[in-house]
């Protein structure tokens, strides 16, 4: 397993209000499938973060009862396509209307890596020496959209996508990157997530940098050191309207 040579374990707790970080404890639900036995119990401990509830399965099969039976929506799957039996893309397939997947598989093939983003994967990443560490920024970076769109995104994927995209620190630059006017944005939010965009933008960044700083051993990228400040402040927003957000759970 060399893509997972020298990855630490220990999970921290990041610099949030504390009342943000109750909020949050065990809200995300991560489902993970891998065949391999030691990679996939490496993946669950990992995930396991102080706000990741993670659900594990062996093959397709059990994924899909898993799938089919939860209650709450999911928000990030990560799944090994060569599985014993039924590929990854089965579960693809049987679930077109959730565009909250990550392939995480030793692909080495580019055809079945354009099957899977055909078939609605989020992100493909193949595995090897420290994809460990892009694994955990793209699932934090898709997590808080799933949230806000409690597992389903219609014709506007486009629109929400761009905020893990990029940075957009207000409505008029996101409006922008969307070729949108604002007052379009704001339907589009509503319809959504019920919520302004000026409310779903500090919730979606707070939202991502709470998850990457409970991976209290690894060095945050750049980005998240550079614009520390302005993702401390989408915490404290956050902090500030908790009532308001409560009907995303």
């Amino acid at each position: 397993m060399p893509f997972i040579e020298e990855c630490p374990l220990s999970k921290g707790i990041s610099e949030a209000p504390e009342k943000v970080e109750q909020f949050f404890i065990k809200r995300m639900k991560l489902l993970i499938v891998e065949d391999d036995e030691k990679v996939l119990g490496f993946l669950e401990d990992f995930f396991s973060t102080p706000f990741i509830q993670v659900e594990t399965a062996s093959n397709a099969e059990e994924a899909l009862i898993a799938i089919s039976f939860s209650v709450n929506p999911w928000h990030c799957w990560i799944i090994d396509m060569n599985l014993g039996g039924l590929s990854g893309c089965a579960i693809l397939e049987k679930h077109r209307q959730f565009p909250f997947a990550i392939i995480y598989s030793g692909i080495g093939d580019m055809e079945l890596a354009a099957r899977a983003k055909d078939l609605g994967a989020a992100e493909v990443i193949d595995k090897k020496p420290n994809s460990i560490f892009k694994l955990i920024i793209k699932t934090c970076k898709l997590i808080p959209i799933s949230v806000l769109c409690k597992g389903f995104l219609g014709k506007n994927i486009y629109t929400f996508f761009l905020l893990k995209e990029n940075l957009i620190v207000n409505q008029n630059d996101w409006a922008s990157r969307a070729n949108l006017s604002v007052k379009q944005l704001r339907n589009i939010c509503g319809l959504q997530t019920g919520m302004a965009p000026s409310f779903v933008i500090p919730f979606y960044y707070g939202l991502q940098y709470l998850l990457i700083s409970s991976f209290g051993s690894i060095k945050l990228p750049d980005e998240y050191e550079l614009h520390k400040q302005f993702f401390r402040e989408c915490l404290d927003f956050i902090d500030k309207n908790l009532p308001y957000y409560k009907n995303l759970f």
